[in-house]
């Protein structure tokens, strides 16, 4: 049970107790929630994801990130299937050499693929002529 719902069950609770003609009782109850409700609310770190946490890192890959958490150096929490990044990690290790040092390695790769990049030039033809479809799939591969 999270907090949010202990939360709700103990108003429960005090509704019940009102009921019951138990105001004192519920009134003390519904103090203690609001008690606990703050307590939540502060315990519970302000997560990003890991492309919201790549794009204020400025780095391109939110598995880099992923990698980050693994190894400890962000502070990350497994919700479901996604990963989640706090904030107040994130913006600490903005300041490390690591994050300049992924960066500084992006651009390079970056610079290095530029010259693979065809840009606007059209592809070069392949002479294939089964357009569309598998090679194996040509007619004039059919045994019959």
């Amino acid at each position: 049970m999270n907090t949010a719902e202990a939360v709700e069950q103990v108003e429960r609770v005090a509704t019940e107790l009102e009921s019951r003609g138990e105001a004192r009782l519920a009134q003390e109850l519904r103090a203690a929630a609001e008690t606990l409700a703050q307590a939540g609310a502060e315990q519970t770190p302000d997560l990003v994801t890991t492309g919201a946490a790549a794009e204020m890192l400025g780095v391109r890959s939110r598995n880099t990130i992923k990698r980050w958490a693994r190894e400890g150096l962000l502070e990350g929490f497994r919700r479901g299937g996604r990963v989640l990044v706090t904030r107040r990690s994130v913006e600490q290790l903005l300041r490390t050499p690591t994050v300049a040092a992924q960066q500084a390695y992006e651009r390079e790769l970056g610079e290095v693929l530029d010259a693979f990049d065809p840009g606007e030039r059209p592809l070069p033809e392949l002479g294939l002529t089964t357009a569309g479809r598998k090679p194996w799939e040509s007619s004039e591969h059919v045994r019959a």
